[in-house]
């Protein structure tokens, strides 16, 4: 069992929401610059306090002994768009018009002074990613695989039965 190791109160939550509704740049087709908003706020809006102890504390902590940490009541997007099964990753570049859920994301990594990373061969290099289901990825050892993700031994027993 994991602990919780921050639950936002709804004040913070939504003072966080109300921020990162203002992320006006995509960061789908311009990191960079979102990344630049995302500094921004650092450096001029009042992060919630808690959230600043937390990173605080757990930069101190070994991430190898206690590598998760455990959010609860984190900003969302109020609206996110229904997803093509076919092309998700197109169709959210295309329809997605907030970006709290990445503003969040970067903004801890920023806090925890970590680097988040995108590599070009995974969706053209985004640093964020979905777990949307995707077509023709449904029966694939993948994020976006329909199916349970079986161990490594229990895939090589599947894959040999449908060989022969």
């Amino acid at each position: 069992m994991i602990c919780v190791d921050l639950t936002f109160k709804e004040k913070s939550r939504t003072h966080l929401l109300e921020i990162l509704l203002r992320l006006e740049i995509n960061p789908y087709s311009d990191y960079d610059c979102f990344e630049t908003q995302v500094d921004d706020i650092i450096k001029s809006t009042g992060i919630p306090d808690e959230l600043l102890r937390l990173c605080e504390a757990r930069k101190s902590v070994d991430m190898f002994s206690n590598p998760y940490v455990l959010l609860h009541n984190c900003p969302i997007d109020p609206q996110l768009p229904n997803l093509d099964f076919s092309s998700p990753v197109i169709d959210k570049r295309k329809n997605k018009r907030t970006f709290v859920a990445e503003g969040f994301l970067l903004l801890y990594a920023k806090l925890m002074s970590q680097e988040p990373i995108g590599y070009i061969n995974v969706n053209d290099g985004d640093v964020f990613q979905d777990i949307h289901p995707m077509e023709s990825l449904s029966e694939s050892q993948s994020q976006k695989a329909l199916k349970n993700i079986f161990s490594t031994k229990t895939w090589r027993t599947t894959m040999s039965d449908q060989i022969g």
